[in-house]
């Protein structure tokens, strides 16, 4: 009986005429709303898109690896697209992938000064 019921309402509604004035005045509410939702909801996410935080400009380089044109291009052609894609610095010229090692220093023979590794010698705080 409550199928039957269930499935008279929806033909009535997916027909578009009902018989009873104050339920279709609800179902219309409901719609109404639903759509005022869809639309708040569909603004919300269109400005959230545009204020959204913009990536590092670091990260170009991954960008331009994800393309095509990268995989398919031959050894100087990726250097020159990772080169273009690489952040700026003040003077224009493109912030190198990694900073310069002074090799002298990892070659000479001492030690710089790690005198703040070196342990104290234990000593017992209660000598008897």
């Amino acid at each position: 009986m409550a199928r039957a019921i269930a499935c008279d309402t929806g033909g009535m509604i997916a027909a578009g005429s009902f018989n009873d004035p104050q339920n279709a005045r609800i179902v219309y509410l409901a719609v109404a709303g639903l759509l005022v939702l869809a639309v708040c909801l569909s603004v919300a996410t269109v400005l959230w898109w545009r204020h959204a935080k913009v990536e590092h400009p670091a990260l170009g380089p991954l960008e331009v690896m994800s393309s095509r044109r990268w995989w398919q291009s031959d050894y100087n052609g990726r250097i020159t697209q990772l080169d273009r894609a690489r952040p700026l610095d003040d003077n224009g010229e493109a912030v190198p992938a990694h900073e310069p090692l002074d090799l002298e220093i990892a070659m000479s023979d001492e030690p710089h000064d790690f005198a703040d590794l070196i342990d104290e010698p234990f000593s017992e705080p209660f000598s008897e």
